[in-house]
């Protein structure tokens, strides 16, 4: 059973929602996990009514735009399918160098890149979104020699598993729950976390249940402060604040955490702009509602 993290969470409610082009890219290494969350996303997409298409990107297939064309013109007109591509086989490209034994498979790894790359145009005008799936390596290789279609992305997600805690130090485990909580913070640089912010806020304007309301809102508040604008960032941690309000007021059990953990950011943010009376009476009324779960 997949444990549905905030990040794909929203992929996954922006793909409900594009009626567009868009190029959305899944950070994943390939294997089983992949195969399981492509499914699982496929499954979500498909109980909403909408058609999922998947097609694959290697060494030995980069005519990516060709099939979707011909998958477009046997469609209905006004139909609006998700598109997965699978990328495999091109986190060598451009090693040649280091891995002579395989010259010829990074040299066509390589030529996929740079197909895809010229592929862009004919892509957008499909007006399809289209998520692909990628491992770190192959995510490197495509901000190189594929950066035009790269530079037009509409979204980045990780998606990889979190190490056991088993296996790490106090200060990796620290670094993981953080990671987890706060992925925008450690992995995204500055372009990308104004990417999120104006792809959220797109989703915010059409979302209308108040948990996903909350989640959204939350996630922009983190990405504002992680740019270092704290007024906005605290304008949406109050509006997220608003909204736990409301929803305790309808299920206490299940939102009961969810308030308290925006009340306990909440102090945070407004001890950082120096308004300590109101950051100390938001930290007490986190502490009170904690004590109460506990």
């Amino acid at each position: 059973m997949i444990m549905l993290g905030e990040e794909l969470e929203i992929l996954r409610r922006a793909l409900e929602t594009l009626r567009r082009e868009a190029f959305l890219f899944a950070v994943c290494d390939t294997g089983k996990w992949r195969e399981e969350l492509m499914a699982h996303l496929e499954k979500e997409l498909r109980a909403q009514g909408r058609e999922v298409w998947r097609e694959e990107v290697s060494p030995d297939q980069f005519d990516l735009d060709a099939k979707l064309e011909e998958r477009r013109r046997r469609s209905e007109a006004d139909s609006f399918p998700v598109v997965f591509v699978d990328t495999r086989g091109l986190e060598i490209a451009g090693l040649k160098g280091f891995l002579f034994y395989r010259e010829r498979e990074a040299e066509r790894a390589l030529q996929a890149l740079r197909a895809l790359n010229f592929q862009r145009e004919r892509l957008s005008r499909l007006r399809l979104p289209i998520v692909f799936w990628l491992s770190w390596e192959t995510l490197f290789f495509v901000a190189h020699h594929a950066a035009d279609l790269f530079a037009a992305r509409s979204g980045l997600f990780y998606l990889e598993k979190t190490p056991s805690p088993k296996y790490l130090t106090m200060e990796e485990k620290l670094i993981t729950q953080w990671a987890l909580e706060y992925p925008s913070l450690v992995y995204l640089p500055p372009e990308e976390l104004e990417r999120r912010i104006s792809f959220l806020e797109e989703l915010l304007r059409q979302e209308k249940e108040k948990p996903r309301l909350a989640l959204f809102q939350r996630e922009l508040a983190i990405l504002y402060l992680a740019l270092g604008d704290r007024h906005r960032a605290l304008n949406y941690q109050e509006q997220t604040v608003h909204l736990y309000r409301e929803l305790t007021r309808q299920n206490s059990q299940a939102f009961l955490p969810g308030l308290a953990a925006s009340l306990n950011n909440l102090g945070n943010m407004l001890s950082d702009l120096g308004r300590l009376e109101e950051a100390l009476k938001a930290a007490e009324e986190a502490l009170g509602i904690y004590r109460g779960l506990a």
